[in-house]
C-alpha cells in the first residue's frame, strides 16, 4: 500500500531524528563532561578554566575556516560546470559573453562573499569579471577587462588538472600593481575550465573576501579574555594584536612584524607541535594549525609583488595557518574565578550551536540519500529495461552524425554484433533492400526534429543472414530544443513476417478456392435451370397428347378425317 504524505513526513522526520542524535549525542557526551569536569575540579583554578576556554575557542576558530573553505570549494564547483562555458567556447559572442556574465552577476548578489567573480581564458586574459562593489555588483565593462597572465594566481591554478583547486595564499589584493587601499585581504579560489572534450579553455578565479573571514574569526572571538592571533607558515599576522602589526611580509616596513619576534619562547614550541597549550613567563597560549586545504588542493608561495612568480607548489599538508590565542598572564591574575552559572550558561549555548548544527547536518544527509535512493531506482529501473531486451530487441543512441553512441548488449542475439563491434552506424549493415530508402529518409527527418512513425529495415547478420527490424526512433534535444541526436528501439520482426506471408498465402488460395466453387455452383445453377425448363416442355407435351387421345373428334377434324354426315 503507498504511503500517504503524512506517513512519508513522519518517516522523514524519524529518520532526520535518528541521524541528528548519532550526531549530538557524542558531541553532547563529550560537552557535558567537559562541562562536569571544569565545575568539579577546575572551578576554583582561572588557569585552567581560561584555558579550557580557549581551547574551545581555537577549535570553534578551525570549524569556521573549515566551513567557509568548504562553502568556497562547493560555489566553485558548480560555477566552473555551467552550460553557458559551452556556448561560449563555441562561438564568442556579446551574447554568449553576456549569459555567462549573467550567471556570475547572480550568484555575486546572492552568494555576497566575493569581492569578483573572474573567468580568465588560456592566455590569462580576462573574458568576464563580476566585481561586488560593496553591493552593488556590475559587470566590468571590456575595456576595463585586465590581462592576468603573469600573476601567479592565473599560472598556478592553469597547470592543474581537472577537478583540482588552487588556494592563494592570504594576502592583500593589488590592483594595477599596487596594493589596493583601503587594505582588502584577499583569497582568490581558482580551478581550470574544460570544455566537453576535455580541453583546458582557461580559469575560473573567486576573490574570496578575506575580510569576512576574519570578521567571522573577531565575531567568534568577542567575549575572549585573550588575544586570538591567525598566523601564516612564517609567523607573519594575518590578524594581529593590532592593524599596524598585520601583513608584514606585503609590506618592505613590516618585515620585522612577526610573531617570532614578539614571543620567540613562545614560537619555538608552536612550530615543534600542530596544536598544544602551553605556559610560558609572558602568558598562556593555546594553538591549533589549520590546514584548510582539502586532499587533492594546491597552493603555492605566492609573492608580494604584483608580477613575480610563485617560488614553489605547495600541497594541503603543506599550506597551514596557525591559530594563537594569547592570555597574558596579568589578565589570568585580574581576572575573577569563574561560577558554575556562567560556565552553565556557555554549555547551553554551545549545546544549543549544536543541536541547531546537527540537525542541519542530519537533515542534509537524509536529503542527500533519499536523493541518492530515487537516483538508484530510476537507474536500476532503466538499467532492467535496457538489458531485458533479449532476442528480438535492442536499444540505441545516436548521434547527429548517425553513429551509434550506446548500444544494449541484446543486440548480440538479434544481429550478432556486440556493442563493442558496433560503434558504427546503420550504414555499416544496411542491405541493398529498397525498404531501406524509405528508412534513410525516415531518420533524415528525425534528425531534423520532425516525429516519424516506425519504419522496417533489413540489416546484414554476423553470420552472413539477413534479419528485418522495425525501427522506432524519437528526436533528442536540449536545452535549446536543438536535435544532438535519435534514441530507438529496434524488433526483430522477421519471423512475424514470414507467419504473416504464409498467412497471406494461405489467404490467397482460400479465396482461389472459394471463386472456383462459386463459379462450379453458379454452373450448377444454369444447368438446373435448363433442366426444370425441358421437363417443363416435356410435362406440357406429355399433357397435350393426353388431351387428343381423350376427344379423338376433335382430334380428327384438327387433322382433317372426315366425319359421319349428319
Amino acid at each position: 500500500m503507498p504511503l500517504t504524505e503524512s506517513s512519508t513526513n513522519r518517516l522523514n522526520l524519524r529518520s532526520t531524528l535518528k541521524s541528528a542524535l548519532v550526531i549530538f549525542l557524542p558531541l553532547l557526551i563529550l560537552l557535558s563532561g567537559m562541562v562536569i569536569f571544569i565545575y568539579y575540579l577546575d572551578l576554583k583554578s582561572e588557569i585552567k578554566v581560561a584555558k579550557a576556554k580557549e581551547k574551545q575557542l581555537v577549535e570553534l576558530q578551525k570549524n569556521i575556516i573549515a566551513s567557509d573553505f568548504n562553502a568556497i570549494s562547493s560555489h566553485l564547483m558548480i560555477l566552473s560546470e555551467l552550460n553557458e562555458y559551452e556556448k561560449l567556447f563555441k562561438e564568442t559572442s556579446i551574447s554568449t559573453r553576456h549569459a555567462l556574465a549573467n550567471k556570475f552577476l547572480s550568484a555575486a548578489r546572492q552568494i555576497k562573499l566575493y569581492d569578483q567573480i573572474r573567468f580568465l581564458n588560456e592566455q590569462g586574459m580576462e573574458i568576464i569579471r563580476v566585481n561586488y562593489n560593496n553591493g552593488n555588483s556590475f559587470i566590468v565593462p571590456d575595456n576595463k577587462l585586465q590581462n592576468k597572465a603573469d600573476r601567479y594566481y592565473f599560472k598556478d591554478s592553469f597547470e592543474l588538472d581537472k577537478g583540482k583547486i588552487f588556494v592563494s595564499p592570504f594576502d592583500l589584493n593589488i590592483e594595477g600593481g599596487q596594493i589596493e587601499r583601503p587594505l582588502k585581504p584577499m583569497l582568490r579560489f581558482g580551478t581550470p575550465v574544460f570544455d566537453k572534450n576535455g580541453n583546458k579553455k582557461g580559469v575560473l578565479l573567486l576573490n574570496y573576501f578575506g575580510k569576512i573571514l576574519i570578521d567571522n574569526l573577531k565575531r567568534a572571538s568577542e567575549n575572549a579574555s585573550g588575544n586570538v592571533m591567525l598566523l601564516n607558515s612564517d609567523g607573519y599576522w594575518l590578524r594581529g594584536p593590532s592593524t599596524e602589526d598585520e601583513w608584514g611580509f606585503m609590506f618592505e616596513d613590516r618585515k620585522d612584524k612577526r610573531f617570532q619576534n614578539e614571543f620567540p619562547r613562545a614560537w619555538t614550541k608552536i612550530t615543534n607541535d600542530e596544536s598544544g597549550q602551553f605556559q610560558v613567563a609572558d602568558g598562556s597560549f593555546t594553538h591549533a594549525d589549520v590546514f584548510p586545504l582539502f586532499q587533492g588542493w594546491q597552493s603555492s608561495t605566492g609573492s608580494s609583488k604584483a608580477y613575480a612568480p610563485s617560488t614553489k607548489r605547495l600541497g594541503a599538508k603543506a599550506y597551514h595557518w596557525k591559530i594563537v590565542s594569547f592570555l597574558p598572564s596579568k589578565i589570568i591574575r585580574s581576572q575573577p574565578w569563574s561560577r558554575f552559572k556562567s560556565s552553565l550558561l556557555i554549555y547551553v549555548l554551545i549545546l544549543i550551536t549544536l543541536a541547531i548544527s546537527s540537525w542541519a547536518l542530519a537533515k542534509g544527509r537524509v536529503k542527500r540519500r533519499q536523493d541518492q535512493a530515487v537516483l538508484g531506482q530510476a537507474e536500476e529501473k532503466f538499467r532492467t529495461i535496457v538489458e531485458g531486451l533479449k532476442k528480438e530487441h535492442f536499444f540505441y543512441l545516436q548521434n547527429t552524425k548517425g553513429v551509434f553512441t550506446y548500444v544494449s548488449p541484446s543486440v548480440v542475439d538479434v544481429i550478432g554484433f556486440g556493442p563493442e563491434e558496433l560503434q558504427k552506424s546503420f550504414e555499416t549493415i544496411l542491405t541493398d533492400n529498397p525498404l531501406n530508402e524509405a528508412a534513410r529518409h525516415h531518420t533524415k527527418l528525425i534528425l531534423q526534429g520532425s516525429q516519424q512513425p516506425s519504419f522496417e529495415v533489413e540489416v546484414q547478420r554476423k553470420d552472413g543472414g539477413t534479419r528485418i527490424l522495425q525501427v522506432t526512433n524519437v528526436p533528442i534535444l536540449d536545452q535549446e530544443e536543438t536535435v544532438v541526436g535519435l534514441g530507438g528501439v529496434a524488433h526483430d520482426i522477421t519471423a512475424r513476417n514470414k507467419v504473416e506471408e504464409s498467412l497471406k498465402e494461405r489467404v490467397e488460395e482460400l479465396a482461389d478456392t472459394r471463386l472456383a466453387m462459386l463459379n462450379m455452383m453458379e454452373d450448377l445453377s444454369k444447368a438446373q435451370a435448363k433442366a426444370e425448363e425441358a421437363n417443363q416442355a416435356k410435362g406440357d407435351f406429355v399433357a397435350n397428347m393426353s388431351h387428343e387421345i381423350r376427344t379423338p373428334h376433335e382430334c380428327g377434324h384438327r387433322y382433317g378425317t372426315p366425319g359421319p354426315e349428319d
